[in-house]
């Protein structure tokens, strides 16, 4: 009959020691890529909704404009400011498209509200995810041509990146009407 040695099962302290030490490491390492991997994934999903919005709005903006029976607002000025003469700019945009005026403006969160004055019907045109401020419209036009309506934005993601803030742009285009 052979007998087995019963001391000889288990581990000892040092080799747990040993496993514990090389788990820890190994863990530590799989948490700095887990949050490294979700810092980048909330950076990436930040620019891509300020892109997006931004593409959006500025679309929107230009068909609406190209569509637009009138402008009432902002007023009129000279199609090459002067420095006496620099043009107003106003904060909201008003246009008439299919007998129906539509009002463009800022709502108090940060959000481009565009307002049928018949029906008092209100609609967010940017996303949740982001923040618009600095609205400037400026229209320009000359008494024998066609108007043309600066639009100025800046657009910030409302998510807050760990080491970079906020994903902020600024926009502008110039779209003639009609």
């Amino acid at each position: 009959m052979v007998r087995k040695d019963k001391k000889n099962v288990g581990f000892t302290i040092i080799e747990l020691l040993i496993y514990m030490s090389i788990m820890s490491v190994f863990l530590v390492v799989i948490a700095e890529m887990f949050i490294s991997i979700s810092n980048l994934s909330l950076e990436s999903s930040a620019i891509s909704s300020v892109q997006q919005d931004g593409r959006y709005l500025i679309a929107r903006l230009s068909y609406d404009i190209k569509r637009a029976q009138k402008s009432t607002s902002p007023t009129v000025s000279v199609a090459i400011p002067t420095p006496g003469n620099a043009g107003q700019t106003s904060d909201s945009l008003q246009l008439t498209i299919d007998n129906a005026v539509q009002q463009y403006s800022l709502n108090g969160s940060g959000n481009l509200i565009i307002k049928n004055m018949t029906t008092q019907e209100e609609n967010q045109l940017n996303g949740s995810n982001t923040e618009l401020t600095n609205l400037q419209f400026l229209r320009l036009g000359n008494p024998s041509g066609k108007n043309s309506i600066t639009i100025n934005f800046t657009l910030s993601g409302r998510t807050i990146v760990t080491g970079k803030g906020r994903e902020e742009r600024s926009f502008s285009t110039i779209v003639s009407t009609r």
